[in-house]
């Protein structure tokens, strides 16, 4: 009898060149919740640091929503430190009511030396 298998994405990363820049950055970075703690985003995360690497990048970068303090801290964990940079975040209409404040409609701007 044959199993039948299921196709699923549990988790998706993009990795942006910006052009003439020594830096990578995360455009996009997501583990699906039920494979969240599992050390999928580690893999995700060390894979993309890995070509950018291989690109000739000096760094990553990703940037967090300000109300995100846990991701902030899963990221400082993985050795990227807070630039000094916050931007605002363009699409405000994407954000939870309960986040609808002037203040948590930023991200910090976090790197990691590669």
């Amino acid at each position: 009898m044959q199993q039948k298998v299921t196709k699923q994405i549990v988790g998706v990363v993009v990795l942006e060149i910006p052009p003439q820049k020594d830096y990578g950055k995360f455009g996009i970075f997501a583990v699906a919740k039920a494979y969240q703690g599992k050390k999928l985003g580690h893999i995700l995360i060390d894979y993309v640091e890995k070509v950018a690497k291989k690109l000739s990048k000096n760094s990553m970068k990703i940037e967090v929503f300000v109300f995100a303090k846990g991701l902030e801290k899963y990221y400082q964990k993985l050795g990227y430190t807070f630039t000094g940079k916050t931007n605002s975040f363009f699409h405000s209409e994407c954000i939870k009511p309960e986040y609808k404040d002037v203040a948590s409609q930023y991200l910090r701007e976090l790197e990691k030396i590669l």
